[in-house]
């Protein structure tokens, strides 16, 4: 396969960027073709910015490219048409299999390869249909060092690219005997108490069929009682059936000095079943792309998103020319991730993370001047840093109930919001008068919110109860302000201003900490 540029110029035509530079001989005529110049090595290995530079020159009617067949490599931005007739009607799935692969295959579904590193070797790097990596259940490597270029989906007919894992049935199919936010399900094992939080409760049958929800905690026993971190959109009748599930693909991101990568240029990106983990802590780094993922679980995992959005919800829109054979559904778009020992980050000026998440013992980070915005979302036991003088944490709730971050659904952990260097923290009801506020509560070790080191932290519609100590901690030369709807109250007072607790009526409507140096005031 070769990519072939045509000069579409009567002179000669210097291509803006090649490795060594490349010059087209003259076309016939201005608009139409000159000859093909094999342009294949020149080109591969430049990245993002010099591909934008020669997609200038087509968008300025001075050359066209085309793959002589299936793509060698990711262009990323330049637009390059192909010389295949039937590359519109290509779905691609690259199939892999740990227990039975081999890399010598294919990559078929009758020959799958054997790991993920050969798999994602075998995904084309652009698409005009569909791109699918799928991993049968099992144990993958992500080997140290290794990094993954999100596939460029081109036309109105391309989906964007999916990395598809797989479910465990943990208990059966189990009938419901009771339901309404907890479903009692008739289990016949003698389940142990909060044995599947963070799996997953898919409804089989009943007017919730193929919703799927997070689990936040059971009841121990049979007949245990499954709390999950949305309500079902209609009532649980008895006897409707229920599947609990886990991602069915574990992937370990192997420890080492560079941290595994996927690079997206803009794109979206879907992840849906699967199992990150590491042994202690690994960082995975999502470089510019929209990560749309559906009931993952992230063990001693940090996702970190720079320049990038990661969304842990269902969206079906994105896959819709798929068809029935969509990998999402908006009947999910409440499944969530489950991050347990790690964390999620945003950071960069630009990364945020959106829709519902069930974090144990976990962190929510942004960091270097990222914005932390966490859109209709329902966060547990979280502990959120912000770092950066240009950084902020934002939150916008849902119409109802009002969002939450609750450090009692795990007991006496973390759960308190702590923003520092210039971060600004709050839920503006002006801005979006649908929304129903937030609740910070039951942070056991700690305030609802402590802000420190020379920061600034705006509360509008902020409850709860609860927690540890205060409900506004201001400390470090840090500013603090509020209004008649920030209710967030602690154990000992509603606020503590460098070492003086106070209650909200005795409060200004803006607060500074005055120990130390001057703080700069933040209007």
């Amino acid at each position: 396969m070769s990519l072939l540029a045509y000069n579409l110029t009567t002179a000669p035509l210097l291509l803006a960027a090649g490795a060594p530079s490349v010059t087209l001989p003259p076309s016939a005529s201005a608009g139409s073709r000159g000859p093909a110049f094999n342009v294949t090595g020149e080109l591969k290995g430049l990245l993002s910015p010099p591909f934008a530079l020669l997609q200038a020159q087509v968008a300025a009617g001075q050359v066209q490219y085309e793959w002589s067949a299936l793509p060698e490599y990711n262009t990323f931005s330049l637009v390059v048409g192909s010389a295949q007739t039937d590359v519109d009607d290509l779905d691609s799935i690259v199939f892999v299999d740990s227990a039975t692969g081999n890399d010598a295959n294919p990559g078929t579904a009758t020959q799958p390869v054997q790991t993920l590193k050969r798999g994602m070797e075998l995904v084309p790097p652009s698409h005009k249909r569909s791109s699918i990596l799928s991993l049968l259940p099992g144990s993958y490597v992500w080997p140290t060092g290794m990094s993954f270029v999100v596939p460029n989906a081109v036309g109105p007919k391309a989906s964007p690219f999916v990395l598809l894992g797989a479910f465990t049935d943990e208990l059966g199919t189990v009938a419901a005997t009771a339901g309404s936010t907890d479903v009692v399900l008739a289990t016949t094992q003698n389940v142990g108490l909060d044995a599947y939080r963070g799996a997953y409760l898919l409804c089989v049958v009943g007017a919730n069929a193929g919703r799927r929800r997070q689990i936040t905690g059971n009841t121990a026993g049979p007949n245990s009682a499954f709390s999950v971190n949305a309500s079902f959109q209609a009532v649980i009748g008895v006897g409707d059936t229920f599947i609990v599930e886990r991602p069915a693909v574990d992937i370990e991101l192997q420890s080492g000095p560079t941290v595994p990568n996927i690079m997206g240029d803009g794109r979206n990106m879907g992840m849906k079943g699967l199992h990150f983990f590491n042994a202690t802590f690994r960082q995975l780094f999502f470089d510019r792309v929209t990560l749309i993922v559906e009931a993952c679980t992230f063990e001693n995992v940090f996702p970190n998103t720079a320049t990038g959005v990661f969304l842990p919800r269902s969206i079906a829109i994105p896959w819709t020319n798929m068809g029935v054979n969509n990998p999402f559904s908006s009947l999910r778009i409440e499944a969530g991730v489950y991050v347990t020992g790690g964390g999620l980050a945003a950071s960069n000026n630009g990364g945020n993370i959106s829709g519902f998440v069930v974090a144990d013992f976990s962190d929510f980070y942004g960091v270097s001047g990222g914005a932390l915005q966490l859109f209709n979302f329902n966060a547990r036991a979280a502990q959120c840093f912000v770092q950066g003088n240009a950084a902020s944490v934002f939150f916008q709730a849902r119409p109802t109930p009002r969002a939450s971050i609750d450090g009692d659904l795990y007991g006496a952990v973390y759960g308190l919001i702590d923003v520092s260097g210039g971060a600004a923290l709050g839920e503006d009801a002006d801005e979006f008068p649908g929304a129903a506020g937030i609740d910070l509560s039951n942070n056991s070790v700690g305030p609802g919110i402590r802000v420190k080191g020379r920061s600034y932290a705006f509360m509008d519609d902020v409850g709860g109860a609860g927690n540890a100590t205060y409900g506004i901690e201001a400390t470090r030369m840090s500013q603090t302000a509020t209004n008649g709807t920030c209710t967030v109250t602690g154990t000992l007072n509603n606020t503590l201003v460098g070492a003086t607790p106070k209650a909200y009526a005795a409060l200004p409507f803006s607060e500074v900490d005055g120990s130390g140096p001057t703080l700069n005031r933040i209007e």
